[in-house]
């Protein structure tokens, strides 16, 4: 399996201003407005099964693709039945990543094949290499489509990487749980967003601040109390300052030359990804940073949740997937009457809208930071925190920018985002919902 990094070098271009204003007329479209209609449901409650990531679509090799994408003309892909995702999967979790595009614009992952779509997975510019980690809902006949956003002629290169799957057949033996095939499965606790792990400081790595050497591998932990048998962890991963561009692996192995990646980025940059990572049999993972001999980098992880084989534990959690559902766009008025000023908590109901039941516990979505004043960051979570001590995606003035997440709602069924930047600073902002969690015991 070819690496993202190795066919483009040391990483991607840079993000330069002119970058925003010509991503600002694709975002009409890109990150288009969309209202809260009611989405049905793909399947029934489903169980997750994290799994070592497997490359399941790369066109520049012809890998799910024989040919690379053409703007506007959905393109449909298996999943089910390779890799390891068995036939009646119907959502599974992945990084996607574009490649070699030819221009600016955005691409849209979905479970239907659709020209012109009204939300997006990913916004880029062109021959930029970028990731995001997302949770996406499968078809009938476990299949994605990807549509490429951008103008006629142009073209892209994409990849994704399945890290895990839901399944609705399963069932509980023993406090365990085990798929139709065989497989272990788990269920989702989700967590507050709190920070982790920081090298920078030492949290979570010992309390020796340090940082991360290049094709070093190193294990990754998240210590959660209860005495649970963890899966998989949820959360936020960012990289910060590193001395080299090229790109971070997490996975359940400790692999010092890994052939995918989970992030890409430039030196000096500080960028986040989403991610859904399986754990090994010691409940850790292991991160390497893909770069030159010497080169190293600070991250970050603010955890948002973990899975584990306890389906009967209190505050389980099983998933239902739908078709992406937009109930954030403070640019129609959708969610929030206005755009989020600085440092000021700004609440909108998830529950009830869009066809999110009113028992719903956490939701997964892709966040979308449009038209904002001043670099930094965006908080969202359940409870309106001003001054947060955690991301979920960070980005420079002007600049449109995705991550996808895992997020718990307050018990009234409530999302807060602040935009972290000094005052007088203003952001929009967009969230779409591709599925919702709902208590395993119900």
């Amino acid at each position: 399996m070819e690496s993202i990094t190795s066919a483009r070098g040391y990483g991607r271009a840079h993000r330069p201003i002119a970058r925003f204003a010509a991503i600002g007329v694709a975002a009409a479209v890109a990150v288009a407005l969309m209202p809260a209609a009611a989405i049905a449901s793909t399947s029934g409650p489903a169980v997750y099964v994290p799994i070592a990531p497997v490359r399941l679509l790369d066109t520049r090799v012809g890998n799910g693709l024989s040919a690379k994408l053409s703007a506007n003309v959905p393109a449909t892909f298996q999943v089910t039945g390779r890799g390891g995702i068995p036939a009646d999967a119907t959502a599974v979790t992945g990084n996607l990543t574009v490649v070699n595009s030819t221009a600016g614009w955005a691409v849209y992952l979905g479970p239907d094949p659709i020209a012109y779509p009204s939300s997006s997975a990913i916004n880029f510019s062109a021959g930029e290499i970028l990731d995001n980690g997302l949770t996406v809902a499968l078809s009938a006949t476990g299949t994605l489509s990807a549509t490429y956003m951008g103008p006629a002629g142009a073209t892209t290169d994409l990849v994704f990487d399945v890290g895990g799957y839901y399944t609705p057949d399963w069932s509980s033996q023993s406090g365990s749980c085990v798929t139709g095939t065989g497989a272990t499965c788990s269920a989702y606790f989700p967590l507050p967003p709190q920070r982790t792990v920081d090298s920078r400081t030492g949290l979570g790595v010992g309390g020796q601040p340090g940082r991360l050497a290049a094709n070093t591998p190193i294990p990754f932990t998240t210590t959660v109390t209860g005495g649970y048998h963890l899966t998989a962890i949820t959360g936020n991963f960012t990289v910060v300052n590193p001395t080299s561009p090229w790109a971070v692996y997490l996975g359940p192995d400790p692999i010092a030359h890994p052939s995918s990646s989970t992030i890409n980025f430039l030196a000096g940059e500080i960028l986040g990804n989403n991610v859904t990572v399986a754990l090994n049999s010691t409940d850790a993972c292991s991160i390497t940073y893909m770069g030159p001999a010497g080169a190293t980098t600070d991250f970050v992880f603010d955890s948002t949740g973990f899975y584990a084989d306890d389906l009967g534990a209190v505050g389980a959690m099983l998933y239902v997937p739908i078709s992406p559902v937009r109930l954030l766009d403070t640019r129609a008025g959708n969610g929030l009457s206005a755009n989020l000023s600085a440092n000021v908590p700004a609440t909108f109901q998830v529950t009830g809208r869009g066809g999110i039941p009113a028992d719903a516990t956490a939701v997964t979505g892709n966040l979308t930071v449009v038209n904002s004043t001043y670099p930094w960051a965006v908080y969202l979570g359940p409870d309106p925190v001003p001054s947060p001590t955690s991301s979920n995606v960070n980005f420079t003035a002007g600049e449109i920018l995705n991550n996808g997440l895992s997020v718990e709602l307050s018990s009234s069924g409530t999302l807060s985002a602040t935009y972290m930047s000094t005052g007088g600073n203003t952001t929009d902002l967009v969230f779409d919902v591709t599925g919702y969690f709902i208590d395993a015991s119900t």
